[in-house]
């Protein structure tokens, strides 16, 4: 635990002043996209016992500081990189004593680490994993608890000390790009040993402003990785120029997205048979082979041996990715698609694959999050969909209308059938009334997740694969 002065011991660590108890130290962090600041919450921390704060320097920190004489006020521009820092100390450093590797990217993150998780498992390297759907800190496999994909440093660090003292010495983590900025410095202690990146596209702009910024904040994971570590990239990504120019001194590698080996042609073409009536594995071309061939491509890295593409055959679905249902009604897929590239994907891979199906989508946008992105995800939706379900996601603060009308708002040049069902459950049982046996119906944003995000921080529970199930058995599909 770090010590301030040899008479003083810190009894906790926290960035929440509701959680703080008598001998903890409180990090006020920045604002972050319109939040409050955590100097808002100081007193409220002092009053609930306090002996640290960490802030940056302000009128108001140094008027609390001569009404609190007891607490010792330390200022820091940037407090939540010294909360890392701090999280770190408290677990005694565990990432020293193992090899991190990192996945990021716009989508297909999570698909990559549970894929390169499995293999390594298959080929018999246990590895540590936490995902966005699935942690193992080396006591088994399990649901992740947090909604973040990569948590506050607190819960990064515990789960690294995990690993090690379960006796793991490789760890998969996705790296998000908030996670990797500066702002939020939540993996700023982090020397990776091997930096994935997926496919990168517009995401997250209401956080990072500017696609640089995005751009920069994902090449922080490559710029955190060792000397003697590796970097993986898709070959043909816009910003190959960048990596190639910016990490010359680490082990790069590029994947293909093109199905060019006859073990993954065999993959992608047991997904649907030629009338489309039975679907067998969750693979396509520029779905989730690429993430496949990534986590392939890092295995062989981390094994440093060969192997062959013929392991693709015994991975498993993720849960909400790709996740098929086939009815006499035709086929439902629930899947975590939530940007305009995913989009693209995902539905040019349908249509190719099931010319004589119309696809009828349920989507939506998250609230108070990049709404740069919603006229393409909807212009895409009404270029492949017959019919668009317009439902909530998680509007937050800013309301189903106000979104609704982002993603219709490039949408003139073409004529799905709209509906606007703000409520998500009726918006699938309608989905469910109008299917046909030769409709594809996507079901879209939610996947995995157990909430549904409403205004000032309210949530209900949610199940998107529960709720079909029980539309489907209501309609006794």
């Amino acid at each position: 635990m770090p010590e301030m002065h040899s008479d003083m011991h810190i009894n906790g660590l926290s960035y929440d002043s509701r959680n703080i108890e008598e001998g903890w130290a409180f990090f006020a962090f920045l604002p972050i996209s319109g939040g409050k600041a955590g100097d808002e919450f100081i007193e409220d921390a002092l009053k609930r016992g306090a002996s640290v704060i960490i802030c940056r320097a302000s009128d108001s920190s140094k008027a609390l500081q001569s009404r609190y004489p007891d607490a010792l006020f330390i200022t820091n521009d940037n407090p939540q990189a010294e909360y890392s820092r701090w999280c770190s100390i408290l677990h005694d450093q565990p990432q020293k004593d193992l090899q991190i590797i990192g996945v990021s990217g716009t989508d297909g993150k999570t698909s990559t680490c549970d894929f390169l998780y499995q293999i390594l498992c298959t080929e018999g390297l246990h590895p540590g994993l936490l995902s966005t759907v699935s942690m193992d800190d080396g006591s088994g496999k399990r649901p992740s608890p947090y909604r973040q994909s990569t948590p506050e440093a607190e819960h990064i660090f515990q789960f690294l000390s995990d690993c090690k003292s379960n006796g793991l010495k490789t760890v998969i983590m996705e790296a998000t790009s908030h996670s990797l900025s500066h702002v939020t410095s939540r993996l700023s202690q982090i020397t990776f040993s091997g930096a994935i990146y997926t496919t990168i596209s517009s995401e997250h702009l209401e956080f990072h402003h500017t696609m640089e910024n995005y751009i920069q904040c994902k090449l922080n994971l490559a710029r955190q990785t060792d000397s003697n570590g590796f970097v993986i990239y898709p070959k043909g990504s816009l910003h190959e120029s960048a990596i190639h120019d910016s990490f010359k001194g680490l082990d790069i590698s590029s994947y293909s997205t093109d199905c060019y080996s006859i073990a993954s042609r065999k993959l992608d073409e047991t997904i649907f048979n030629e009338d489309c009536t039975s679907i067998a594995f969750c693979y396509g071309e520029d779905v989730f082979l690429q993430n496949a061939r990534a986590a392939l491509v890092a295995s062989e890295k981390i094994l440093h041996r060969p192997l062959s593409a013929a392991v693709l055959s015994t991975l498993k679905p993720v849960e909400g990715r790709m996740e098929v249902l086939r009815t006499p009604n035709g086929i439902f897929i629930i899947d975590f698609a939530h940007t305009a590239d995913a989009y693209m994907r995902l539905m040019t891979f349908i249509a190719k694959r099931c010319p004589d199906h119309s696809i009828t989508a349920v989507f939506s946008s998250g609230g108070n999050r990049d709404r740069n992105k919603r006229s393409k995800m909807g212009r895409i939706a009404a270029q492949f969909c017959k019919t668009m379900i317009l439902t909530s996601e998680d509007p937050r603060d800013e309301g189903f209308e106000h979104i609704t009308a982002d993603l219709l708002s490039d949408t003139a040049a073409f004529s799905p059938v709209i509906y606007r069902i703000p409520d998500r459950q009726l918006a699938i049982s309608k989905a469910v009334s109008l299917s046909t046996p030769y409709t594809v119906t996507l079901l879209l944003g939610k996947g995995h997740e157990h909430t549904i995000e409403y205004e000032k921080g309210s949530a209900i529970s949610w199940n998107e694969k529960e709720v079909l199930l029980k539309a489907l058995k209501e309609a006794r599909l």
